[in-house]
């Protein structure tokens, strides 16, 4: 038999084995599966993975609410000393006598007005 020919009936043996393989039902044994435990962590992981996003999120909203009000009583501040700015000179001597005085915020009013008055004693 010619080398050539060998060669041949050789890989049509092979692909019969091959095919006859995968046709046939495999073992459990060689069946490749995840266990239970496998797909136990793996949702634990899943589970702490979204509850660090979570609150990721909520601590940004968190922070952002904050700035926000920040803000507010940044621009609040700053209008009244403008206020204080234009205003006569005696009327900032006048706040130095020792008056005690209070302040509310209307919020809603936009943007935000501050009310301020000299409490009594």
């Amino acid at each position: 038999m010619p080398r050539s020919e060998f060669y041949l009936c050789h890989d049509l043996l092979s692909l019969s084995r091959l095919a006859l393989r995968s046709s046939m039902p495999r073992s459990p044994a060689s069946q490749r599966a995840f266990t239970l435990i496998e797909v136990l962590m793996a949702a634990t992981v899943l589970v702490v993975s979204f509850t660090a996003v979570i609150q990721a999120v909520v601590m940004g909203a968190d922070m952002i609410d904050t700035a926000r009000k920040q803000q507010i009583a940044q621009q609040i501040i700053e209008a009244e000393i403008g206020g204080l700015r234009l205003g006569a000179w005696s009327t900032i001597a006048r706040l130095a006598d020792g008056t005690a005085y209070s302040a509310t915020v209307d919020r809603s009013q936009i943007p935000p007005t501050l009310t301020s008055a000299a409490i009594p004693t």
